[in-house]
């Protein structure tokens, strides 16, 4: 039940509403008499609505539980083993795997992490949706994220603290080449540093882009105020050029 992804529990609410439209058209029949048939519409309306009420789409926020290998769905494993030796192949250091919540709309994380520590890699189920991507954190709060998915495109607003570059079917290494132009370029043309991220950070700038995700819908619940990045340190310049 923690892993069953919101289409599941979709199908269940339809599956639940044509099961009352059957029970009203065998009360109608004379199949069931009326008093059990109407307790039992009721008790199926009632577990509908319950269950289109629990896969609604609102905020919770982020757990951080770390989970064994055989702890994922089949799917979730396969695809985040088939992604592992790209990101080994670019020096990544694998962190290891990560629940950030629980049905209607699980999400598990693979992490890595790459030696300038400017930026973290992942491997992300989203409620079945199988995305890998490499993020940057900077200074002035702004969050780079660069991701496969469907298609091109790109969301940059210096009124926004989340700017997302997504492609269609990128390699790894392919990915991590658009990105790593991005943040340079953003960089050099905003005279901000990154933040190194570092292992023990990495619920905390989970949460933070998650939030940022509901902050600039404007559907963060007000009692969390904007959302702030964690303590970060900027990376050394050291570490850039050894890296380089």
């Amino acid at each position: 039940m923690k892993n069953l992804r919101s289409k599941y529990l979709g199908y269940m609410a339809s599956g639940l509403w044509v099961v009352a439209v059957m029970l009203m058209g065998c009360c109608r029949q004379g199949f069931i008499d009326e008093v059990t048939g109407g307790v039992l519409v009721v008790f199926v309306i009632c577990a509908a609505f319950g269950l289109s009420y629990f896969t609604r789409h609102r905020y919770r926020d982020y757990l951080f539980e770390p989970m064994r290998p055989d702890e994922l769905p089949r799917d979730t494993y396969a695809v985040f083993n088939s992604s592992t030796p790209e990101f080994m192949q670019l020096g990544c250091g694998l962190v290891g795997d990560f629940r950030l919540a629980y049905a209607p709309r699980p999400v598990i994380i693979r992490y890595f992490l790459l030696p300038d520590r400017r930026m973290k890699g992942e491997v992300s189920d989203w409620d079945g949706r199988f995305t890998p991507s490499f993020t940057t954190y900077f200074a002035d709060g702004r969050l780079i994220e660069t991701a496969v998915t469907d298609g091109p495109s790109q969301k940059l607003s210096e009124d926004s603290k989340l700017w997302l570059f997504t492609y269609g079917p990128l390699s790894i290494a392919q990915l991590y080449e658009h990105h790593r132009q991005s943040i340079d370029a953003y960089e050099a043309s905003h005279l901000v540093s990154p933040l190194a991220i570092e292992p023990s950070q990495l619920a905390d700038l989970a949460q933070y882009g998650h939030r940022l995700v509901w902050w600039e819908r404007g559907k963060l619940p007000k009692r969390l105020g904007q959302p702030q990045l964690p303590p970060m340190e900027p990376v050394l310049v050291e570490a850039e050029i050894l890296t380089s």
